[in-house]
């Protein structure tokens, strides 16, 4: 029989990860006030015939 404590074993794998955070709440924190924000959108139209098409993008290279 194992006597298993799963707890004990997330802790260690957590420590060994050299993370960061310790919580849901501190990564999201992290998110809100360390990171650069979202890229501007775009606008480009597109003539058609007698038609405007207006197309609202981001650039993917800024967002990521």
């Amino acid at each position: 029989m194992f006597n298993f404590h799963f707890t004990d074993l997330g802790t260690k794998i957590v420590d060994k990860l050299g993370l960061s955070y310790h919580s849901v709440q501190e990564l999201n924190s992290m998110i809100d006030t360390e990171l650069s924000g979202h890229s501007c959108f775009q606008r480009h139209v597109l003539n058609i015939g007698d038609e405007k098409l207006e197309f609202f993008c981001r650039d993917v290279l800024e967002c990521i």
